[in-house]
This record gives structure tokens, sequence and C-alpha cells, in this order.
């Protein structure tokens, strides 16, 4: 262990926030990026920014406002071409969301989505950063008796372009993770299925 360091954010009413970091990334200038999110007082995206020493650059925390934005369960985060940082995740109430921020933290936009039925529920896991500079989000969409995996792509302004779910069994599968193809223009999914508990 070269460093070992511990951040939290200043809790409600001076208690104690709980946090848990789900993503993070080397920086190009040997820095790091870790994201997730702390409950403060409802559950909400955090960010920390370091140096290579792990010594903190600044911190960020987003979706203030409840009632809009529901609560924020965080999922990815991944650098672009730009400078910036590109995050994903799900609300409580059913939604995909992206967050596209600056270099310093400071948000540029956020999109909302919810592309299956009304009672469908979105556990994002990933997002990466495309070929032309858009997004694709690959988790599980689905109820507490059926799911299947999904993919959403979008443009680099954050507007829907596509989405498709894919299912292997009768009732349970799950996405985890993409990439693009090297010998293609398209994707390479990975996931769970319910059968046997395999894996695609």
């Amino acid at each position: 262990t070269a460093w070992t360091k511990l951040y939290m954010p200043a809790g409600f009413l001076g208690m104690p926030a709980a946090t848990m970091f789900h993503s993070g990334h080397q920086t190009p200038e040997g820095g790091f990026i870790a994201a997730g999110m702390t409950t403060n007082p409802w559950v909400k995206a955090y960010i920390v920014r370091t140096d290579g020493n792990g010594d903190t650059l600044w911190t960020k925390q987003y979706f203030e406002d409840i009632a809009t934005y529901q609560s924020f369960i965080f999922a990815s985060v991944q650098l672009t071409s730009d400078g910036g940082y590109i995050l994903s995740g799900s609300t409580t109430g059913g939604r995909i969301l992206l967050l596209k921020l600056n270099s310093v933290g400071d948000s540029l936009w956020c999109r909302s989505y919810g592309c299956h039925t009304s009672d469908s529920v979105y556990m994002v896991e990933e997002v990466k950063v495309t070929s032309d500079n858009g997004y694709i989000v690959i988790g599980t969409v689905g109820t507490s008796f059926d799911t299947d995996a999904f993919v959403l792509k979008t443009d680099a302004s954050g507007n829907q372009q596509w989405y498709c779910t894919y299912s292997l069994s009768v009732y349970y599968d799950q996405g985890f993770s993409i990439v693009s193809s090297h010998n293609s223009d398209g994707y390479l999914l990975s996931g769970k299925t319910n059968v046997l508990d395999t894996v695609f």
C-alpha cells in the first residue's frame, strides 16, 4: 500500500454521512476521480477529485432537489474527450440519469430517460463514451417478476438515439458491462441470465 485515504462529506446537522464509492479512474495528469453516493440526508451523487497522492482537489454533491430527481443511485463515471466527466445512474422514481460535468465538476447538463413501461425500475451498471463522442449505458430494467438487460445510446448532448432490451431467458436477465467491438461499429454486452446462472 502506497497510501490510504478516507473521504466523507460533512453530515446533515453534524451527523456522519454514510458514503459509498462505486466507480473510479486515474486522470490523465496522474490524479484520481471517484464517484458514488452519500446519504446527506437523502441519497445524492458524490464525487471526489484528488491529486496523485490522494489529496482532495475538489468534491461535489448533486441533486439537492429531491422533489425533481428523487434519490439518485450512482453507478459509473467516465472521462470525456473535453476533459470533463459523464456520470450514469438511476433514480428511485424509476428513471435513467446522465449527468455531464466539466473538468472541475460543474454540471453542464442532466438528462432523464424512461424508456420502458411505467412500473419498470432501472438499475444502471455502466456508461461508456462511444467513438462518436456520444454515450452508451447498460443495465437492468423490469419489475419484481421479470427483468431484461437494456442498452441506451445517446449523442454527445445526451439526446436519445436508440434504446433496446435483451432477454435470453423467461424471467431474469441482467446487463453488466458493454464495450465497443473492434471488428465492427457494434458493441459487446456481458451480463447474467437465470438459466443455470449462466453469463452472456
